[in-house]
């Protein structure tokens, strides 16, 4: 399933994590949209877009040096004119913190806040519309890459009850998010983090191209590359039917500027990658 081309900048799963949060923000009458991310974040980026297109303030709390924002994402979310704001680790640790979320509603009053990767009520009611779409389909199993969770856990409130979601997860420390999905009934897989969030293997390099040269469809290494290595080796030793199997491909392309350097090198120096 094909999210990344829903539309060019706000893609993948955050057009249906945004979308319900920009009509309620745009029903409450705010002075604009304020929200988290890493630098090379895609929520930014989709937000940033978002807010762009319909004519509405965005700030982004971003985690990173200032020297970050001549980086391709944050290059485009300042020229989509997102009011950017770089914080230490320490302080972006107070996201969700009640005295601090109150600091940032002085210094912007109004302001509708959507927490890092656009999770919250509003997302999942998003997600759970896309889940009952995908309840219509002839497919068993529905893969998709986890990163807070969200995502899988609005679709699988909206699939059939014969049909089963499957979140990968593309980072360590999500043990709340895994037995929160597990309690809704999602099956989690851990097995494919590798060597990191957003860390680029050989072994991975290489299932990107190979993928990519099949499928002529691009993959990012951050999410989808392992949501799709994941799905490939379980239909693989048959834990999943492939012709029963949807793969979720939830954007995030726009990230991959950063890293085609690095895979590129990947590809013209390791063997492996052919």
């Amino acid at each position: 399933m094909r999210l990344d081309d829903v539309h060019p900048h706000l893609s993948g799963n955050k057009f249906f994590k945004l979308l319900p949060n920009l009509h309620a923000a745009q029903a409450s009458g705010c002075g604009g949209l304020l929200t988290f991310g890493g630098a090379y974040s895609n929520h930014i980026h989709a937000t940033a877009a978002a807010g762009y297109e319909m004519a509405i303030a965005t700030v982004g709390i971003i985690r990173a040096e200032p020297s970050a924002i001549n980086n391709p994402t944050l290059t485009d979310a300042e020229r989509w004119g997102m009011d950017l704001h770089f914080v230490d680790r320490t302080t972006y640790r107070r996201r969700h913190d009640a005295s601090y979320l109150a600091h940032l509603a002085k210094q912007f009053p109004g302001f509708w806040v959507i927490p890092e990767g656009g999770s919250n009520p509003y997302a999942l009611e998003g997600c759970r519309q896309l889940g009952s779409f995908i309840s219509t389909l002839a497919f068993h199993h529905i893969v998709l890459a986890c990163g807070t969770g969200s995502t899988a856990l609005g679709i699988s409130q909206g699939v059939g009850v014969d049909q089963r979601v499957h979140a990968v997860a593309v980072l360590t420390g999500l043990k709340r998010e895994q037995q929160r999905l597990q309690d809704a009934g999602v099956v989690f897989h851990n097995a494919y983090v590798g060597a990191g969030y957003a860390v680029i293997t050989s072994a991975l390099a290489d299932f990107i191209r190979r993928f990519e040269r099949l499928n002529k469809v691009s993959l990012d290494p951050v999410y989808t590359a392992k949501m799709a290595l994941a799905a490939s080796e379980l239909i693989a030793s048959g834990a999943l039917a492939a012709e029963r199997t949807l793969l979720v491909h939830t954007g995030g392309i726009q990230g991959r500027r950063s890293m085609q350097e690095q895979l590129e090198a990947f590809w013209r120096n390791n063997p492996a990658c052919t």
